[in-house]
């Protein structure tokens, strides 16, 4: 709901540290143009964090200026603050720093929450104000990403950044994978892929893709980094009675990608027409 009215949010993806800023606003012009209201992006830690303790937040990294150039062209954001962001970024967005830390990344342990927290403060400290509550464009935050088997870490990781003044009316975690997310904490998301370009090669449909095109009730897509899971998941995944279904990765394939590239022979090639 939004103002008392019932609102079916179209969200797209941009990672404004990916592109120049002086190009944001063009870009984020096309986005709207073509009917995305809700705008994703992550912030990536090693980005924002390269040496331990220097943080910045200028230029390319200017998190504030985005949101700010978001809400003024009436584009609604959900953050996506990790702190472990994946988004194909390098160390899935750790600092190279942390992985020499002596912590258990991605848990409750001390060590590693002490690390978070000055990172989870200096992002807050950049959208304060920002929040819908507030006037701003800020409707969702997601913690984490793709964390299937530790719900609690994601509570203590949705705790921290609320204490550290990080705000928003929705706050939500990756669902598929059958992923054990704490009720009612963080609104679960889903995937899907009609073509899975990670899959190994193999003749015919890809595991499960099938199912992309038709009308059915179910909302998890376990293929989504089946390749990187050792087993298939055992659990039941969130309570999908308890939440409205939306979605935060969504693809139609990349033909391209890995070993799925189209062969195109050359013009010397007797198959040449």
């Amino acid at each position: 709901m939004r103002g008392n009215e019932p609102w079916l949010p179209v969200m797209g993806e941009f990672h404004f540290s990916r592109y120049p800023a002086a190009e944001w606003r063009e870009e984020l012009l096309k986005i709207r143009a073509g009917g995305i209201d809700l705008l994703a992006t992550y912030l990536f830690w090693n980005q924002h964090e390269e040496e331990r303790g220097t943080l910045r937040f200028a230029g390319d990294l200017d998190i504030r200026r985005f949101v700010e150039l978001c809400g003024e062209l009436e584009l609604y954001v959900s953050v996506r603050i990790g702190p472990w962001s994946h988004g194909k970024c390098r160390n899935g967005g750790f600092p190279d720093w942390l992985l020499r830390e002596d912590c258990s990344p991605r848990t409750d342990d001390p060590a590693y929450l002490a690390l978070v927290a000055p990172y989870y403060a200096a992002v807050a400290r950049e959208l304060r104000g920002l929040s819908y509550d507030d006037g701003g464009p800020i409707v969702a935050v997601q913690v984490e990403n793709e964390l299937y088997d530790q719900p609690e870490h994601l509570r203590t990781l949705r705790a921290m950044a609320d204490r550290a003044g990080i705000q928003a009316p929705l706050w939500t975690a990756t669902g598929w994978g059958a992923a054990d997310i704490p009720a009612d904490v963080l609104l679960p998301l889903y995937g899907g892929y009609p073509e899975a370009f990670w899959e190994d090669a193999h003749e015919g449909w890809t595991r499960e893709m099938r199912r992309h095109y038709f009308f059915t009730a179910i909302r998890d897509d376990h293929a989504i980094g089946a390749d990187l899971r050792p087993s298939a998941p055992v659990g039941t995944g969130p309570d999908y009675r308890r939440y409205p279904y939306a979605t935060c990765e969504l693809g139609g394939g990349m033909a391209i990608a890995y070993h799925r590239r189209p062969l195109v022979p050359p013009p010397t090639s007797p198959r040449w027409p």
